[in-house]
């Protein structure tokens, strides 16, 4: 799961910008079940068992 945080006020091709330049970090964690909050200055990762 990806979770985009504090793009309300950004269009669509930004946001997609956004999640295109850090999916290649991600993408591993996320294959695996973690969940990815994205925001534009911030990258977080929580691996299960989420809590």
């Amino acid at each position: 799961m990806i979770h985009l945080r504090h793009v309300a006020e950004f269009g669509p091709d930004e946001q997609a910008e956004i999640l295109l330049a850090n999916l290649p970090s991600i993408t591993d964690d996320v294959e695996h079940g973690a969940i990815a909050t994205l925001s534009p200055t911030r990258l977080a990762i929580r691996e299960p068992p989420i809590r």
